[in-house]
């Protein structure tokens, strides 16, 4: 995913027993800005073509109600 563009960086913390035995593994994962910038745009769009969806589906007095 790093070579791909998606992820910045990436870290691993790992949780151990008292014999060492591994109790819990969490990942820390950062988006890179690049990718954050297509998914703003690729929501945004989303929201765009939803409305005009809408807008094509309501009858014309349901827009010019106050």
């Amino acid at each position: 995913m790093k070579e791909k563009g998606v992820l910045a960086a990436w870290r691993k913390s790992v949780l151990t027993g008292s014999r060492g035995k591994v109790l819990d593994i969490t990942y820390y994962l950062t988006a890179s800005p690049e990718f954050v910038k297509e998914v703003k745009a690729a929501n945004k769009r989303q929201a765009e073509i939803a409305a005009a969806a809408l807008c094509k589906t309501l009858p014309r007095s349901e827009f010019y109600k106050s």
